[in-house]
């Protein structure tokens, strides 16, 4: 489990949208994996590729506020069992 989020709380806030950044997680693992960032294109053109998708998607929505993890916001979660605070994108 990555979040648990409040009520308010869509799919649409979930469901990734538009560009992939560079400096994003999203375009960073591309990056890493051998893509030009003329080529990342969009979320929705990456919906089968679940590490774009997930976890580093999380990390951009810099609004969320994860009950796992009280008093952050954006894509911070918590390791459990150890209750470690970490990124999101580290535990994918």
């Amino acid at each position: 489990m990555l979040a648990v989020l409040g009520d308010s709380v869509t799919t649409d806030h979930i469901s990734p949208a538009g560009s992939i950044k560079a400096n994003g997680p999203a375009g960073k693992y591309l990056a890493d994996h051998g893509v030009k960032t003329a080529d990342f294109n969009s979320y929705g053109s990456r919906r089968g590729n679940h590490e774009v998708m997930g976890a580093r998607h999380l990390c951009q929505c810099g609004d969320w506020r994860n009950k796992l993890a009280p008093g952050t916001e954006g894509g911070v979660t918590r390791l459990l069992p150890k209750a470690s605070r970490c990124r999101s994108s580290t535990r994918a």
